[in-house]
């Protein structure tokens, strides 16, 4: 079976049925015996195939649970990383506190920017407010713009944006 592979030993076994075709189909023993090593070969050869996919399945298996052990992890971890920082910004809120410095760098109390809330049908909105496509769609950078400039705008409003929490690490000295 040395270094042959599977499908050498498939074109072998079908040139030792041919040998027997073309002895009649008699099975001498010499055939025999030839017929019988290359089944076992093959067999061998099988068997090796099915214990690497076999092995490799359980690899496999091995870095899918490994991989959802990882995700757990991240996800616990951004978890808690999330907690303390909300924990920071309740405190620094609390103490009517925007900036911290610190040895590694700066902690900054931000609010975020904000979104744009769209409370009626958007073919309700001025024409100019709309983007006409297929169908009618409020322009939101124009309505959030108009609304911060001064203009009262039926059916949208500005609502503030979350506070969180922005670290700047200090540059390092070279």
């Amino acid at each position: 079976m040395a270094n042959i592979t599977l499908f050498g030993l498939g074109d072998k076994y079908l040139e030792v049925l041919q040998k027997i075709d073309n002895n009649g189909g008699e099975l001498t023993d010499e055939l025999a015996k030839e017929l019988a090593e290359v089944e076992t070969d093959m067999l061998a050869k099988q068997d090796s195939y099915i214990s690497v996919i076999t092995f490799m399945d359980k690899q496999i298996e091995l870095y899918k649970d490994y991989k959802k052990q990882c995700e757990y992890q991240i996800d616990k971890i951004e978890s808690r990383k999330d907690r303390l920082k909300q924990l920071l910004l309740e405190h620094m809120k609390k103490f009517d506190i925007s900036k911290v410095e610190t040895i590694l760098g700066s902690i900054i109390k931000q609010k975020g920017q904000g979104s744009l809330e769209i409370t009626i049908a958007p073919e309700m909105l001025p024409e100019e407010y709309q983007n006409v496509v297929t169908t009618i769609s409020a322009d939101k950078v124009k309505i959030k713009e108009a609304i911060k400039n001064g203009i009262n705008i039926v059916g949208a409003k500005l609502k503030d944006g979350e506070e969180f929490i922005k670290f700047i690490p200090k540059k390092k000295k070279e």
